[in-house]
Formats: structure tokens, C-alpha cells, sequence
């Protein structure tokens, strides 16, 4: 929620930000009038987004803090955090290392209506869950949790079942 008041905002402010350059150029005798109420709208955005963005950065690490701990006391194994470029390049947010070669993806996502409803993210995360699939031999697994729920948990608990069938399978 949020994360969509932010997106909002931004928007608002580049709409403003063109309105006041349209006024500027259209209503010159009116232009400090209309300048200081854009101005002061478009600081009061910017100080509100600024704001937000700094919360949901901060929930956002405290819930993914949570479930990495979750994971780890459930699967009673050492849980890595990912290099930056692995994000977008095969969608693993954490792995397990079984060997140097063999590694299991772990990829954290919030429930919420857009994550269910984008069949494009769905199909690019499967390309590149597979690209890891390929290159580490292990599969990538995503973990579903409710960002704003009170319990900070794991919404798919049986995936832990899959993660430790996995391990047992790459250790052979």
C-alpha cells in the first residue's frame, strides 16, 4: 500500500512539475502566484516521499529479516544473502550452497494482488529461475510472505518439505 502511495506521488509531482512550467510560460503576470503553490506543494511531496520511501526500505528489511531467520531455524542451515546482479539476472534474493557448484535459490515475495496478477513477472521470474536452475544445478523456490500482517510469516510453510528434499537430492 505503501509502495503505491509512493508511485502515486511521484506521478502527482511530475504533473505538477509541468503544470507549473506550463503556467510559467502561459500566465506571466500570475507566475509568482501559481510558482509559490506549486513550489510549496511539490516540497511538501517531496518531503512526504522521502518519508515513506525511507518506511517501506525500513519494513521491508525488518520483515525480510524475519522470514531469513524463519528459514534458517526451520531448515537449520546457513542461508546466504545473494550478490546484487543475481537479483534481476536469475530473480534469487538468498541461496543455500550444498557445494560450490550446487546451490538452491531462495527468492522472498510479498503477497499482494499485483504479485498474483502479473503474468509477465511470473513468466520472467521462470526464465530466470531457470538460467540459476542451469548454471547451480538447484532449483529456486519463492518464499511468500504478508508484508503488513502482524505475523511476520511464511504464507506457502510447505515449501520448507521442497527446500529440504532439494538439499538431500543435490547432496547425493
Amino acid at each position: 500500500m505503501h509502495k503505491d502511495i509512493l508511485i502515486f506521488l511521484r506521478l502527482e509531482k511530475k504533473q505538477l512539475e509541468k503544470t507549473l512550467l506550463e503556467l510559467q510560460k502561459d500566465q506571466e503576470s500570475n507566475r509568482p502566484i501559481f510558482e509559490n503553490r506549486l513550489n510549496s506543494v511539490l516540497k511538501a511531496i517531496d518531503i512526504y516521499t522521502t518519508h515513506l520511501a525511507e518506511d517501506c526500505l525500513e519494513s521491508d528489511c525488518v520483515v525480510t529479516r524475519r522470514i531469513y531467520a524463519l528459514l534458517q531455524d526451520h531448515l537449520d542451515v546457513e542461508i546466504k544473502s545473494a550478490p546484487d546482479e543475481w537479483s534481476h539476472k536469475y530473480g534469487v534474493d538468498f541461496y543455500i550452497e550444498i557445494t560450490k557448484e550446487k546451490l538452491i535459490g531462495i527468492h522472498f515475495q510479498p503477497v499482494n494482488k499485483e504479485c498474483l496478477d502479473r503474468d509477465n513477472w511470473k513468466l520472467s521470474e521462470f526464465n530466470n529461475h531457470a538460467k540459476f536452475k542451469n548454471k547451480y544445478q538447484g532449483k529456486v523456490f519463492i518464499i511468500y510472505f504478508q508484508p503488513l500482517s502482524f505475523l511476520k510469516r511464511i504464507q506457502n510453510i510447505n515449501i520448507l518439505n521442497d527446500i529440504r528434499e532439494e538439499m538431500e537430492h543435490l547432496q547425493k
